[in-house]
Parts: structure tokens; C-alpha cells; sequence
């Protein structure tokens, strides 16, 4: 029988974690002898081009801006079926409106399509302008099936009325997010305190991200307890604004700022706690390998916060209450507790977010189409 071919299409594969996710999949795909092609919004400088010689990158052609109601990414994907007919299948990495628009592309040549749901708010109606509501709504229903990376999503999909959805969690390599032994020679050599309690906050540098109010959580710091921030700085103003607070709060010295790392991961092995108070419906995978990797989180309030912190085994909720504030505090200075949350973590990834059961999974999936 000859093997599957898949069409990932990602409309943002400039954005990392969109890149990263479409990447990442197509090679588990590829190395389970499936072949993969892969369609992208841009027009040029997909991070993804040329990633592998047996991986075909697509780029989309820019809309001509007096046809304002043409649909390039559609169109490019329906010329693209029409001239590659062994493409069987194909996957939306990122449902969302005016991408939902490559629903009806496929569906008119015949060619099955999958959609993945990034974001709850993505499959809001609401948030379409109202006179193309109808054609959002239409298209969500043609994906057979959407897929949910989380439960959170899930119960989002059936509030929407949306019924041909399946769960499928986001999976982490756990190989490649191990803990170390010793945390002091990695540290020397990425040029971190080698001594007391690092906290990493791994996110874009942006005001959703909550950096600065992360900063403020974890005050006082000290050459005890320290800030890592990891991530692209998107608002340079926010920026400034973070190393202003350190600044003002007389803790700059203790607080790090890494922009634009080479070994992402480095960093977070080398840290021993995870904190993340924004932006989380973005970094689920993010916090699955910090815990992959040891280290216990602190998130705050979501919906699928009890899920992500194995119910407060492996991580803790950070609300207001007084409760959240103790186990946060003794988090942060008692290494014994720490350290018990720390043995929860990378056993509750690997047994719930397998990396190789989410391609089975998928892989399932496509057989059934």
C-alpha cells in the first residue's frame, strides 16, 4: 500500500510556535513513512523551507490589493491539489478566520481536510465581522474532524455546537527535555548565577506575557532567587517597561533577560522552577516541557490549569487566595517541597502527553479518512 500524503498548511509559519509545531509534526510523520508537503501563508522566509530535502515548502502568492476579496491561501491550496493529485489528506495547523476558507477549497475537489484548533477564541463567531459569520460557521463544519489539543478547547468546540471534533493532546519529545544532575556546570557555561533558585518565565516579551507582573510576584529577589526571561521581544516598549520595574524595585541585577536564545531548552534545564501568568492557552507545549524537564510550574487561573498541574501535583495555581500565596512562598525558598513537586512532573508527561502516541494518534486518524 502506498503511503499516506499529507498537506500541512500553516498560515503563520514566521511565528515560532506555529513553525515549530508544523515542523516538529511533519518529521514524525515523515520518519512513520508518511510523506508530507507543507503549504504556508507567507510569500517568502518560512522558517521551515528547506528543513528537509524530502519536505516541500509552499509559499502563497500576496493578494493583489484591489482584489480585496480574493482568498490567496485557498486559492494556493486548491491549484496546489489540483496539480499534485497524491496529496490524500489535508491538515490546518491553525483554525482561523480567513483560513478557514481552505475548508471549502478541499472539499470542493474532493480532498478530506482537518482542522487544528489553536486558540478557543479562534472558533468564536463573534470575533468574525458579523457579514461573513455565516461562511466562518459553514466552513468550521466542513473540517471532518477539528481537533482539540486540550480539554479546555474541547469544551469550547461544544459550546459552539460543533460536533465532529476529536481530542488529541499535544505531545513533548521527553528525550529531549530531560533533567540534568547538576545544574552548576550548565549554568556556567549558558553565563547564569550558578547558585541559588532560578525561575524561568519562557514567553515572548509582551504585555499578554505578564512579565512585569511576574517580576513583582516573586519580590524580593536576591542573589538567592533570581528571574530568567526567555523570549523574542515583540513590544520593545514593554520591554523597557520590565527593565524600568527591575530597575525601581532595586532587583535588576537579579533579574536576566535573554532574547532570541539558541538552545531554548538550555536554559530551562538550568533552571528550577517554571513561571507563566499570561499567555497560557499559547504555551501549553512550553509548560509540558518544562515539567518534562523537572521543574515544577506556576501558572495562573485557566481552565485547563488543574490539568496542566497534574491537580496540583507537579505545579501550583497562583490566584489570590491565601492558600495559593503560602504554597507559592515555600515553592520559591523550601527546596524539599520543591523538590517533591519536581519527581511528580516528568512522570506525569510521559505517561499523558506521549510525543509518539500524538503521532499514532493522528496517524489513526488519517487511516479513518
Amino acid at each position: 500500500m502506498e503511503s499516506l500524503h499529507i498537506l500541512l498548511i500553516c498560515p503563520e509559519s514566521t511565528e515560532p510556535v506555529y513553525a515549530k509545531q508544523t515542523g516538529t509534526l511533519a518529521f514524525a510523520l515523515k520518519s512513520c513513512g508518511l510523506k508530507v508537503s507543507i503549504l504556508v501563508g507567507e510569500q517568502k522566509g518560512s522558517p521551515l523551507e528547506g528543513m528537509s530535502k524530502d519536505i516541500k515548502v509552499y509559499y502563497t502568492p500576496e493578494r493583489p490589493k484591489y482584489k480585496f476579496w480574493d482568498k490567496p491561501l485557498a486559492n494556493r491550496m486548491q491549484r496546489l491539489l489540483m496539480e499534485d493529485e497524491s496529496i490524500d489528506i489535508c491538515q490546518l495547523m491553525q483554525v482561523k478566520f480567513p483560513y478557514t476558507q481552505t475548508a471549502k477549497a478541499a472539499t470542493k475537489i474532493g480532498v478530506p481536510i482537518i482542522g487544528r484548533i489553536q486558540k478557543a477564541k479562534h472558533i468564536d463567531k463573534n470575533a468574525v465581522p458579523y457579514w461573513q459569520r455565516n461562511s466562518f460557521i459553514e466552513s468550521l463544519h466542513l473540517f471532518k474532524p477539528l481537533i482539540a489539543p486540550n480539554s479546555g478547547i474541547l469544551s469550547q468546540t461544544r459550546l459552539n455546537s460543533l460536533a465532529d471534533v476529536v481530542l488529541i493532546s499535544d505531545g513533548v519529545d521527553t528525550q529531549h527535555f530531560k533533567p540534568v544532575l547538576s545544574k552548576r556546570p550548565l549554568r556556567r557555561n549558558l553565563g547564569l548565577p550558578e547558585k541559588g533558585t532560578l525561575i524561568c518565565c519562557m514567553a515572548n516579551i509582551k504585555k499578554s506575557n505578564a512579565q512585569i507582573e511576574t517580576l513583582k510576584r516573586c519580590l524580593p529577589l536576591s542573589e538567592n532567587l533570581q528571574l530568567l526571561f526567555i523570549g523574542d521581544v515583540v513590544e520593545k516598549e514593554y520591554l523597557a517597561n520590565l527593565e524600568r520595574e527591575a530597575q525601581l524595585q532595586d532587583v535588576k541585577d537579579f533579574v536576566h533577560i535573554i532574547t532570541t536564545p539558541n538552545n531554548p531548552a538550555e536554559y530551562m534545564k538550568a533552571s528550577d522552577l517554571f513561571m507563566l501568568l499570561g499567555g497560557i492557552e499559547n504555551r501549553h507545549n512550553t509548560l509540558l516541557e518544562a515539567q518534562s524537564s523537572g521543574l515544577p510550574i506556576i501558572i495562573s487561573p485557566c481552565e485547563d490549569a488543574l490539568t496542566l498541574t497534574n491537580g496540583g501535583k507537579s505545579g501550583i495555581v497562583l490566584d489570590n487566595s491565601e492558600d495559593a500565596k503560602r504554597k507559592f512562598r515555600k515553592l520559591l525558598t523550601d527546596p524539599t517541597y520543591r523538590q517533591g513537586l519536581s519527581v511528580e512532573a516528568r512522570p506525569f508527561v510521559r505517561k499523558k502527553y506521549d510525543f509518539k502516541e500524538m503521532v499514532h494518534n493522528y496517524i489513526r486518524l488519517y487511516e479513518k479518512l
